[in-house]
């Protein structure tokens, strides 16, 4: 696509009273190719060793650094033991950003994508249970692993989050009673964390969770073809980007800065919701590219994969100049402007991905990224 066509679709979304993205892509969907299954299964490999592997990786060593930092900083509290956890903190959510892109595999075993980061939370059950723990010092959520067994909501980086940053965080910078108990539940946390990670990075090395996407057949339970497997990253990718647009920005924002709700948005309290929503960004464009999918379409129509990553770093960029607090961005005109560029941004190119690139690939069957999620 070209960015002038990109442009007609914005303005398009920006008159029309509905955002019948569907409708735009259809128009302009190139005519599929014709793979045969070893074609599908060279993406599939393809996006396992040059993207998923790398980015379960990379979590996996940065949540292994917040696992240490926090237990440093419960042996010696002061503020610059703080400060140094809250930018670790800030890493590692980063890292765990560009892996829950990739919504499939060992990440959903375990209740892991929810044990990791318990988000969506409009309801705060998550902060009161934290909270709760908090006043009662129950010992129990002050050991990795008592910390396991208990609620999804209390265990991941969303409850790290709020002992890091949330109201009484300064107290880990002091010796007491209090801050004591924070420190060791939010290490506890972080050793789950780290743990969870780890599993999630060696199951992706495991013979038999490889069998299931590179050994297709009718004898497997998850996929009976490699055109399914590759199907199910597309669909992954177009789920990130559908929850991107429309669950963390759209709700923050708010159809006017008076209705912005900025604490709907994930890691508010620690100011890395962009800097997430970047690397979430910057992870799907790589796997586009990692995938080779422009290697398998005819020369006219390689432009689509290398648009589309061109259009996601893009928008990771204007993510990237989003920095500081949800509640000033949501508030000022300027920084409203670029996150509803960015936001209708991500729905067209959602549409490119999943509609507009599974046509191209063969893979459309109109499916929805959310859709049985």
């Amino acid at each position: 696509m070209t960015r002038r066509r990109l442009l007609a679709r914005l303005a398009a979304l920006l008159l029309a009273p509905a955002f019948a993205l569907p409708a735009f892509a259809q128009e302009t969907a190139p005519t599929p190719v014709t793979l045969d299954e070893a074609a599908y299964a060279g993406i599939v490999r393809q996006v396992i060793e040059n993207h998923v592997q790398p980015t379960a990786d990379v979590f996996a060593d940065r949540a292994a650094a917040l696992r240490g930092v926090l237990a440093d900083a419960c042996a010696r509290p002061d503020p610059a033991a703080l400060a140094t956890a809250r930018g670790v903190f800030r890493d590692t959510v980063t890292a765990h950003g560009a892996l829950a892109t990739l919504r499939y595999g060992p990440l959903l075993d375990d209740n892991r994508l929810e044990r990791l980061a318990f988000w969506p939370d409009a309801r705060g059950l998550g902060l009161r249970q934290v909270q709760g723990l908090l006043a009662s010092r129950d010992p129990s959520a002050t050991t990795p692993e008592t910390l396991a067994a208990k609620s999804v909501a209390v265990q991941g980086l969303t409850a790290i989050e709020f002992l890091l940053f949330g109201t009484g965080a300064e107290e880990l910078s002091v010796t007491g009673e209090a801050g004591t108990y924070r420190c060791a539940f939010a290490a506890a946390a972080a050793a789950n964390v780290a743990t969870i990670a780890r599993a999630v990075a060696d199951g992706w090395r495991d013979p038999a969770v490889l069998a299931l996407f590179e050994q297709p057949g009718p004898t497997n339970p998850v996929f009976q073809t490699s055109k399914e497997a590759a199907g199910e990253m597309l669909q992954s990718a177009g789920t990130a980007l559908e929850l991107i647009a429309d669950h963390k920005l759209k709700p923050a924002l708010g159809e006017t800065a008076a209705k912005a709700k900025p604490r709907l948005a994930p890691y508010w309290r620690s100011e890395a919701t962009m800097p997430v929503i970047a690397a979430e960004l910057a992870a799907v464009a790589h796997l586009v590219e990692a995938s080779g999918i422009g290697d398998v379409l005819p020369a006219d129509r390689r432009w689509l994969p290398k648009q589309i990553g061109f259009e996601l770093l893009q928008a990771a960029g204007a993510a990237s100049r989003l920095a500081g607090p949800m509640e000033r961005l949501v508030a000022a005109d300027k920084s409203r402007d670029l996150i509803n560029y960015l936001m209708l941004t991500v729905r067209v190119t959602r549409v490119e991905v999943t509609t507009d690139l599974g046509a191209a690939l063969g893979l459309a069957g109109g499916f929805n990224s959310l859709d049985g999620d």
